[in-house]
């Protein structure tokens, strides 16, 4: 990439259009830039396992927008699926075999045939490929529909030719849709042959005369051994089905001395057999009896003198050979299968699966010479000239239908093979999630970790849902470490990208694995912000440098991109110092300070708005007594971040941080007195030595009182601040600590009887203390006369010292009644009622409204005040509810003493006796003793 590359301007027209109408792309890029850098980076997939997502994503996930046929593993790759039901999930392959159990292959009217045993012939390049077996066909496996395995015996494997495999099917159903599976391909298996079951359903001897010794023949069902005999004995060769034994006509023959059966109540003698030469009499294939003679053999098989067919199941007395002979001759050379099945009452004789005769058996002697395959009973005798193949000995008498099949399936037209399965689907696919970079990208290297057959493709786009995309049909493979523009559907200065993986497992029998894919991308845009964030400054009136005790929100005026307009976002740091303390001149690019930090991010704290809101930074413990310098730099959408010199980005804003309370003032003092008037209450508190307020961080603000409640909204005082937002008493200016209350501002909280003011000290930053008390009485609404009332005085100017005095009738509370008056001559009322009483001389009693014309005690020369109160049954006086009159006295005598007073000053033991008397005049202080 080199250095200040631009968007040419058709895309950059596209691209502010998609911005301006796509609300979620907004969004998107907001949330992207923590985790984008402006140099090389990549988008890399590991694991599938998040499942579909139909998401834009900003990060390496594990999800996927769209598969077929695919499956995850927890190792972490992606591969073809294992198709649905595979019941040997080690096994490779697998064909299904049908069965064509149809009266059009059998010729006879079907059934649904139980436990029989299906010939499966195997022919290399027809229905098996010896290359995916092991040699010995050790991995073979047959499987019914319900995933049961069967029971199976190998007649013969050869990997050169023809093998034959024999299965024991539970139920095969009438039709041509019934099927098992045949499994191979598992380097790991071991023989699981079973062929005793296989011969379960009424087998009493199954000889597949595939032995390769010259002097023995075995039984499947039983294992049961026979012997070979005569001076050539029976010899080996090509047979039927696999393998069959060779008589020479004249003494060969084969024995097995065990009584594998005897008095059967049904019976079934079968067997695969040609004639290669003329015989000298009867040619005898199977004899068992109870003599050498053929009429009264018990069973016999073969053909009589003129080469008819015959195969007899008799009693000792009354049946001859000669009642299962046929008028069908046998053809040298000619395969014949030929089955005699007794079901207790009929015998009847079938030749290549299809009936030709019966006759009536009502029972069966018991057998106990040896059977002889070759020739009668005694060897010597009726010695066949031609291949004996499969002979089998049931003690069930079959149905046509059976027997049929079993011809069938002989001649390998019973089973229809098909086309062989791969374990796993033949191809598949995934498509990724829409990748967004949250700028245009120039697009790098795709990189990934595949077996042979996966390959992959790539596309990239303008708009999120992809419709401007190429259609993947149009793309090319891109090859491992290729850019991917050589697909032909990439495009630099793009920023939505997509790939998707095609796995095809076409001649393929392990699995092929994706691991990881990689996509090297780096931003179109090179060239930092034009211009960083401005006019920063605190929210809430909050000046620099103040003290706090919550975390502010900080505001600036946006930065300007050049690529992007009103994209910018911003990497903030905020540097925590001693209150005394100066900046560590942090870098917001390198370093957040205190704020949280994300590693990945191309600075280290980034918000995408023109403010941050300190007390919503998750993680972020500002601490008391310390000082904060908040420092600011523009990134864009591509992760370039603003340059420009440090007075411009650095310590732009500070503030002080204070979240501990102040200590309280010791106590309030609170008066006694019963008060009639709010205006007349008031407290007082300390402001020096050791019981007042005070704050070690950000200084005593002042001072909150509440009346009767400490609840938050009751706090009060004589100024509100106006950055705090509260009601405060300001300690700047106070020369004492005193209180009036105030009937406007304390009135509503009063109550009569006493009142409990709340006290407590605030500092700079906000912080209350914890409050003291102290108690107020009121004892009602004091009497107050009528408004604009005064003292009326008559007359109003005298030479000498008579005036009469008159005012209006004093109003009490509700329901409270007027006790008396007080009028005073040049002497304010007292605060207190117990001080109105008790200086009757001064504060002189009447219940009258009204003073008859005579002496004023209290009177001076010049201008004199009168004052009235009133005072209620209930004891509420108020000296702020005073009314007055004034009057002149225009006397030429001197004026009268003031305050005059006598003392004892008597020595009574010396019997010297002795008077004070003071007083107080207008000028002098006098005293005679």
């Amino acid at each position: 990439m080199k250095k200040g590359k631009r968007l040419n301007k058709k895309r950059l027209i596209m691209i502010l259009s998609v911005v301006a109408l796509t609300t979620l792309l907004s969004i998107l890029l907001y949330q992207t830039i923590t985790k984008v850098k402006a140099e090389e980076r990549s988008w890399t997939q590991t694991d599938w396992r998040g499942g579909l997502s139909s998401d834009v994503v900003i990060t390496d996930v594990t999800t996927f927008s769209q598969e077929y046929n695919t499956q995850y593993s927890n190792a972490g790759y992606l591969a073809a699926r294992e198709k649905e039901n595979w019941d040997l999930s080690a096994w490779s392959y697998r064909r299904k075999i049908f069965f064509d159990n149809t009266l059009t292959n059998l010729g006879v009217e079907p059934e649904n045939l139980i436990d029989f045993p299906v010939l499966v012939k195997l022919e290399d390049g027809v229905n098996i490929d010896y290359n995916k077996t092991n040699i010995d066909g050790s991995d073979i496996r047959f499987v019914d529909t319900d995933g049961t395995e069967l029971s199976y015996e190998i007649e013969q494997w050869d990997e050169t030719g023809d093998s034959f495999v024999w299965v024991k099917v539970p139920q095969i159903d009438v039709g041509d849709q019934d099927y098992i599976f045949i499994y191979y391909g598992n380097g790991l298996a071991i023989d699981n042959q079973n062929g005793s079951d296989v011969w379960s359903n009424g087998y009493k001897a199954v000889f597949h005369n595939n032995d390769v010794t010259s002097s023995t023949i075995h039984d499947s069902v039983s294992d049961i051994q026979g012997f070979k005999k005569g001076s050539g004995e029976p010899l080996e060769l090509e047979g039927m089905i696999n393998k069959a034994q060779k008589y020479d006509g004249s003494n060969d023959y084969s024995i097995v001395n065990t009584n594998f059966i005897s008095n059967p109540t049904s019976l079934t003698i079968a067997s695969w057999f040609r004639k290669t030469g003329e015989g000298n009499t009867y040619e005898c294939v199977l004899h068992r009896g109870v003599s050498n003679t053929i009429g009264s053999s018990e069973y016999w098989m073969g053909v009589d003198l003129s080469d008819n067919l015959t195969a007899t199941i008799g009693a000792t007395t009354g049946v001859g050979w000669n009642a299962g002979l046929t008028t069908v001759k046998a053809t040298l050379n000619e395969w014949y299968y030929l089955v005699a099945s007794w079901d207790g009452s009929v015998v009847r004789v079938y030749i290549n699966g299809q009936y030709n005769k019966q006759y009536n058996l009502a029972s069966s002697g018991n057998l106990s010479t040896p059977t002889r395959m070759g020739s009668s009973d005694n060897g010597l005798q009726y010695q066949f000239n031609g291949d004996i193949d499969e002979l089998s000995i049931s003690n069930i008498g079959r149905s046509s239908a059976w027997v049929s099949s079993e011809y069938k399936s002989g001649l390998n037209d019973f089973n229809i093979f098909h086309s062989e399965e791969s374990k796993y689907e033949p191809f598949a696919f995934l498509i990724s999630n829409v990748y967004d970079t949250g700028y245009p990208s120039d697009w790098g290297i795709l990189r990934y970790s595949a077996d042979e057959g996966i390959t992959i493709k790539v596309r990239s786009a303008i708009n999120s849902d992809m419709s401007d995309a190429t259609d993947w049909d149009s793309c090319m493979n891109i090859t491992n470490e290729s850019s991917v523009s050589s697909g032909g559907c990439v495009q630099d200065e793009e920023n939505y990208l997509q790939y998707r993986v095609f796995i095809d497992m076409t001649g393929k029998s392990d699995l092929i694995t994706l691991e990881e894919i990689s996509i090297s991308f780096s931003a179109s845009d090179q060239t930092p912000p034009d211009v960083n964030a401005t006019n920063i400054y605190l929210g809430n009136s909050i000046e620099n440098n103040d003290w706090l005790n919550f975390a502010p929100t900080i505001i600036w005026d946006a930065g300007v991109d050049d690529i992007v307009e009103n994209e910018v976002s911003y990497c903030i740091s905020l540097n925590e110092v001693g209150i005394n303390e100066g900046s560590q001149l942090l870098n917001p690019a390198q370093n957040s300070g205190v704020l949280p930090s994300d590693d990945e991010a191309v600075c280290p704290h980034i918000v995408n708005d023109s403010s941050v809101d300190l007390s919503e930074v998750e993680g972020l413990s500002l601490t008391t007594n310390k000082k904060y310098f908040f420092s600011i730099k523009a990134i864009d959408p591509s992760g370039n971040i603003w340059e420009g010199v440090s007075q411009e980005y650095q310590d732009l804003i500070q503030f002080r941080y204070d979240n501990s309370p102040p200590s309280n003032v010791m106590y309030i003092s609170t008066p006694s007195t019963d008060f009639g008037n709010v205006n007349d209450m008031f407290f007082n508190w300390p402001i020096t030595g050791a019981s007042q307020a005070t704050d070690d961080q950000s200084a005593i603000l002042g001072w909150q009182y509440a009346i009767n409640s400490s609840a938050s909204e009751n706090w009060k005082g004589t100024d509100t601040h106006s950055k705090l937002g509260i009601q405060y008493i300001p300690l700047e200016g106070v020369t004492e600590g005193l209180l009036n209350l105030t009937g406007e501002r304390d009135g509503s909280s009063v109550v009569i009887g006493n009142n409990t003011i709340y006290f407590r000290a605030i500092d700079n930053a906000g912080n209350v203390s914890t409050y003291v008390t102290g108690g107020i009485n009121y004892g009602g609404a004091a009497p107050e006369f009528p408004a604009e009332s005064v003292v009326t005085i008559n007359p109003t100017t005298s030479i000498s010292n008579s005036f009469s005095l008159s005012w209006p009738e004093a109003i009490p509370g509700d329901g409270d009644e007027i006790e008396s008056y007080y009028y005073m001559i040049n002497t304010q009322p007292p605060s207190s009622l117990s001080t109105l009483r008790a200086n009757s001389n001064i504060y002189i009693p009447t219940t009258q409204l009204n003073v008859p014309a005579g002496k004023l005690v209290g009177a001076v020369k010049g201008t004199n005040n009168v004052y009235v109160v009133a005072v209620d049954n209930q004891e509420n006086y108020s000296p702020t509810k005073a009314i007055h009159g004034t009057f002149q006295l225009n006397s030429t005598y001197p004026d009268a003493p003031l305050n005059l007073s006598a003392a004892d000053l008597s020595i009574k033991d010396s019997e010297l006796w002795r008077v004070a008397l003071t007083w107080k005049s207008q000028d002098i202080k006098g005293m005679v003793t």
